[in-house]
């Protein structure tokens, strides 16, 4: 059985990797929202009202809400999906994203064929 100091030490860390998870995901719904957002613009604005009312400043604009939607987005979805996780598989995932590995459950990173850790 975990003692109280184990228990906050888990939940510590659980909310710790669930913040840079969302984190990451922020800045994922960003740029993905950020590349989106001007052709869809662009298609909706000339369709609707033609080539006439099509600027360069409301493109840009748009591209910016659409980056800050992004960040809400992403980071909707990043706790969302987290925040609700056991703390061994965020703990698992934030290893996974912060050393970049995906693949197998059994990598060993090696730098100078020194083990420096295992997923």
């Amino acid at each position: 059985m975990e003692t109280e100091s184990e228990i906050a030490a888990t939940a510590a860390a659980h909310a710790a990797d669930t913040e840079y998870l969302v984190r990451k995901n922020m800045t994922s719904g960003y740029q993905l929202f950020s590349l989106l957002t001007p052709p869809v613009y662009l298609a909706f604005s000339l369709s609707r009202y033609g080539r006439s009312s099509f600027s360069v400043n409301r493109l840009l604009r748009a591209t910016w809400i659409g980056g800050a939607a992004g960040i809400a987005a992403g980071g909707a979805f990043g706790y969302v999906r987290y925040g609700f996780s056991s703390p061994e598989h965020v703990q698992k995932q934030r290893s996974r994203v912060t050393y970049d590995v995906r693949g197998s459950e059994n990598i060993i990173c090696i730098v100078r064929d020194y083990p420096i850790h295992t997923l």
